[in-house]
């Protein structure tokens, strides 16, 4: 199809490509002949302009929130209310074996340039939330330890990054030792031996499987002791710790490396705590106006805290 003005061709919509052409409808902002349906060849490139710097901006917000997490760490979390989440990639079961408590499991000793992946850092300001994801692409290179059900993964940190992370819990336990420069760290999962409680309720759930948990990990972390695997002062951060009894069921743990080469690990739990304000309402049957016809209650809710793990485990 050809314009029966300037006999040029004629766009999918029959629209004239001919910038000259007097008869064909143009774009009203910059009298251009449409290209893409009612864009013009200069609104197209605006339009892509505005994406580059849009996508320029986002990134560099993500950045200073990285560099705002990598500085300040649990200070910038709790001040600003944001909970941290982590990924929750597993890790390919290793040759090695430990046996704790008559039973067997598959040990992963990272060791070299598996210790490392790239991650992405993202902060959602309006959800007060922020997440690792782990992506080839990513502009952070950081020790991530992963973890697989019954399995034990280990690495050694040195001064190759000053950051490490590793995968989200909820039933798992990280301990850590050694060296400020040069700690190692164990990501250890018992999942087949903990029993299964038929109940909804999150509370007795936990107090029927936290004793199991800590006779568990107690056991693997004397283990590890014994073999050499592990220094004598072990730091844990175990259900028993992050799934007590006024917590939730979340636990996340980092590391950060300062200027003088030491490493410092935080976490970060779900915590039900009280408001200040107690809420009040009318007692159903009782008469408006007549004393006790109010009744205060004090409202729980969930929120994340931060605080440091390694070398001092600090409450939340």
């Amino acid at each position: 199809m050809k314009c029966k003005v300037c006999n040029m061709p004629l766009n999918h919509k029959g629209q004239c490509l001919n910038e000259s052409c007097s008869e064909c409808p143009k774009c009203a902002k910059h009298q251009l002949p449409f290209k893409v349906g009612s864009r013009c060849a200069k609104c197209i490139e605006e339009d892509r302009k505005a994406n580059e710097e849009n996508e320029r901006q986002e990134a560099s917000f993500h950045a200073n929130a990285l560099l705002n997490f990598v500085t300040h760490g649990s200070t910038w979390l709790n001040g600003q209310a944001i909970r941290l989440d982590m990924p929750g990639n597993t890790g390919d079961a290793g040759d090695g074996r430990l046996k704790v408590l008559q039973r067997e499991y598959p040990w992963t000793k990272l060791e070299g340039e598996d210790r490392f992946r790239k991650v992405r850092f993202s902060y959602a300001q309006q959800h007060k939330t922020a997440r690792f994801d782990l992506d080839a692409n990513g502009a952070k290179k950081c020790f991530f330890l992963p973890w697989r059900s019954d399995c034990f993964f280990s690495m050694k940190l040195d001064l190759q990054s000053d950051l490490f992370i590793t995968a989200a819990m909820n039933g798992c336990c990280v301990m850590i030792a050694g060296p400020r420069a040069t700690p190692t760290v164990f990501h250890v999962n018992f999942k087949e031996v903990i029993p299964d409680v038929n109940s909804s309720d999150l509370r007795t759930i936990k107090q029927q499987q936290n004793p199991e948990y800590t006779r568990q990990y107690t056991a693997a972390r004397e283990l590890l002791q014994q073999r050499g695997l592990l220094g004598k002062d072990v730091t844990v951060f175990d259900p028993a710790f992050y799934m007590s009894l006024n917590a939730s069921n979340r636990g996340v743990v980092w590391g950060l490396r300062d200027s003088s080469n030491n490493w410092t690990f935080y976490y970060q739990m779900d915590v039900v705590t009280e408001l200040q304000e107690a809420w009040k309402f009318p007692l159903i049957g009782i008469e408006w106006g007549k004393k006790g016809d109010w009744t205060g209650s004090r409202p729980k809710k969930q929120v994340s805290l931060s605080n440091e793990l390694w070398p001092e485990r600090k409450d939340p």
